[in-house]
């Protein structure tokens, strides 16, 4: 068979609104699930980016669904939530590994982890979500590597992909995908005009921040085993 014969590949592009079928892959976070975040330890628990700064078409700014805005233009608050610890410090702290290793070892300064806490909720009231994991991303014609396994210079897709969930199925509380770096952990971004009263849907477990910055503290079992999992050398 000659060259010219095979049949090339289309590029990928984001579906339209009308391309998007009837209904998605949902999956509900049920009561009794457990979910992490890490947040500043200034920062409250249940805090909703605003998303009322950022460009969302540029790369530089933001994190890989925020800030988000409605196709109408309206921001939409946001929050990020993961199933496990791990994958909530990965998403938080280790999120800015560069994808090309450089000649040095990767360092994380304690300082700045000094500075965060990471929350335990325990979830109250079903959350309704948007599938974005294996079939889920078939369905919408939504590769999980174009929308959320992306570098950074994607990320105004992943925002756009976001967008028209949102506008495409009204019941959506948010949507959830496969963490990049601690597989089969999913995390959720949650919509926050979706979820009217959060603390109604997630409660937050006691005490409130968490440390996990020192040797000692709760968290930081798990934070020293992301480093050593990752290459990475906390630095003080």
């Amino acid at each position: 068979m000659s060259s010219s014969s095979v049949e090339q590949t289309p590029e990928w592009c984001l579906p339209t609104l009308e391309q998007l079928p009837d209904e998605p892959l949902w999956r509900e976070c049920n009561p009794g699930t457990e979910l992490y975040r890490v947040v500043p330890c200034d920062g409250h628990p249940l805090w909703f980016n605003p998303n009322d700064k950022a460009n969302p078409a540029d790369a530089n700014q933001g994190g890989r669904f925020h800030p988000l805005e409605s196709v109408d233009g309206t921001r939409i608050p946001t929050l990020y939530i993961a199933s496990n610890l791990e994958a909530a410090i990965a998403e938080t702290l280790l999120h800015h590994l560069p994808e090309v290793p450089p000649s040095k070892p990767y360092y994380l300064e304690m300082q700045l982890v000094r500075k965060q806490r990471f929350v335990k909720f325990r979830v109250t009231n079903p959350i309704k979500l948007v599938d974005l994991e294996g079939a889920g991303a078939d369905r919408i014609r939504m590769p999980c590597e174009r929308v959320c396994w992306c570098s950074r210079a994607g990320y105004p897709t992943s925002r756009q992909a976001a967008s028209l969930l949102h506008k495409r199925y009204q019941e959506a509380h948010g949507i959830r995908w496969t963490s990049r770096r601690y597989p089969p952990a999913t995390c959720l971004l949650i919509f926050g005009d979706r979820l009217r009263s959060p603390e109604q849907v997630l409660a937050i477990e006691q005490p409130a921040l968490r440390e996990l910055h020192a040797p000692g503290c709760e968290g930081y079992p798990t934070l020293e085993r992301a480093l050593v999992e990752a290459g990475v050398t906390p630095i003080a």
